[in-house]
């Protein structure tokens, strides 16, 4: 997937509102993030370079942590 531009799209920037919304000591799904498109919320936190973004605080549907 091309991440060029992606960040600055109304559905993108529904998916960093969902992120922003994650409590400190919590976490969420990238499916919880865009229920239709896991990985299209994983594009747009890897071209998002916002610390204010908690991109810590999103796993994977299993549980796990995403590589990279």
């Amino acid at each position: 997937m091309n991440t060029e531009g992606v960040v600055d799209s109304a559905r993108a920037d529904e998916v960093l509102r969902r992120a922003r919304a994650v409590p400190e000591g919590f976490v969420t799904t990238y499916g919880d993030l865009c229920p239709d498109a896991p990985r299209f919320a994983g594009a747009v936190l890897a071209a998002c370079h916002d610390p204010d973004v908690p991109w810590q605080r999103v796993v994977r549907a299993d549980g796990s942590l995403a590589q990279g």
